[in-house]
Order: structure tokens, then C-alpha cells, then sequence
């Protein structure tokens, strides 16, 4: 046997159009904006010595960038650095050209493939 339930349908007439209002804006991603942080001396230092590395022994990395109030992971390959646009040229894994300003990267980690 089985209970057929109206799911969030039975719960809309009990809840104040305030209420309905603030869901909404919460599934349009409005309460998951994370604000932007700076990164340290130390942590700059380090993302450094891994970028001459990478580009050295030629091994991807993963970028963490700061996009749209969000968080994002590019993997790739450092294509080129432009010191006067101040921004990598990063070949993603699936051969995009991604440009990415100095200031929006907040770390960088050796790119470590999914073991299924």
C-alpha cells in the first residue's frame, strides 16, 4: 500500500505569503552568496611556488575562483600568464581557454583525479 502525499502542496495554505516570499529567495541562491575573502601573505607565498611549479613539470592544477558571489573549481593546465592584464590563461581539462584574474583566485591545489 502506498501513501499518495501532495508533498509542499498540502503546507502552502498554512504559511503567510512573507514566508513564500523568503523561500523563493532562498531557491534563487540569495542566502548561499558567500562574501569574498582575501588571501594572506603566507597562503600567496605558497600559490606561487605551486604555479612555477605546475608550469615547470607541466601537471594540472585546481583553481578555487571567486565568480558571481560564488566559489568555483577550474582544473586545468596554466596556459599562459599575462602579467599585465594581471589574469592566467588556464586550459581547462576539456581543452577551454579560461581567463582568470590574479585578484578573483583564492587557492590553488594540485589537481588530484576522481577514483570511482
Amino acid at each position: 500500500m502506498t501513501i499518495r502525499d501532495r508533498g509542499n502542496i498540502k503546507w502552502t495554505s498554512l504559511m503567510l505569503p512573507e514566508h513564500v516570499k523568503e523561500l523563493r529567495r532562498y531557491i534563487n541562491e540569495e542566502y548561499h552568496d558567500i562574501p569574498e575573502h582575501s588571501i594572506d601573505e603566507q597562503q600567496l607565498e605558497g600559490i606561487n611556488e605551486l604555479v612555477l611549479e605546475a608550469m615547470e613539470h607541466n601537471f594540472p592544477l585546481t583553481f578555487v575562483v571567486y565568480l558571481k558571489k560564488l566559489l568555483n573549481t577550474i582544473s586545468g593546465h596554466i596556459h599562459y600568464i599575462e602579467p599585465h592584464k594581471m589574469e592566467f590563461r588556464i586550459k581547462s581539462l576539456d581543452n577551454d581557454i579560461k581567463l582568470v584574474p590574479f585578484s578573483k583566485v583564492k587557492a590553488i591545489h594540485k589537481y588530484e583525479e576522481a577514483v570511482d
